[in-house]
């Protein structure tokens, strides 16, 4: 009995399959990171870069750590709103802007 299951071929040489599962968990570590306040922000914006490494390489074959390459991307969003948050938090703070400057009533 023959499989019906067709898998796209591997097209991607050896070296350029660990070129992806390193970036992949680049990406993942890196985000990971990313929920340092403000030194983070780097560490976000490498994650990305890994991330976007990892697909372009991705999309000639397959890559074993997609997996890690979303969760990357997933938590590096969560950074990101973190980060914004405690920027935003702060400076709200430090300055004294109260919500009826801000909003006005």
């Amino acid at each position: 009995m023959k499989s019906t299951i067709q898998q796209k071929p591997c097209v991607l040489a050896p070296k350029e399959g660990i070129a992806v599962i390193r970036h992949s968990v680049r990406c993942f570590a890196w985000s990971l990171g990313g929920f340092l306040p403000i030194v983070g922000c780097f560490m976000l914006a490498a994650s990305l870069l890994n991330y976007r490494k990892a697909r372009t390489l991705s999309k000639k074959g397959w890559n074993p750590a997609k997996k890690y390459s979303k969760w990357g991307l997933i938590i590096c969003g969560w950074g990101i709103l973190v980060n914004l948050f405690i920027v935003i938090y702060f400076t709200v703070k430090w300055t004294g802007i109260s919500a009826e400057d801000l909003f006005g009533s």
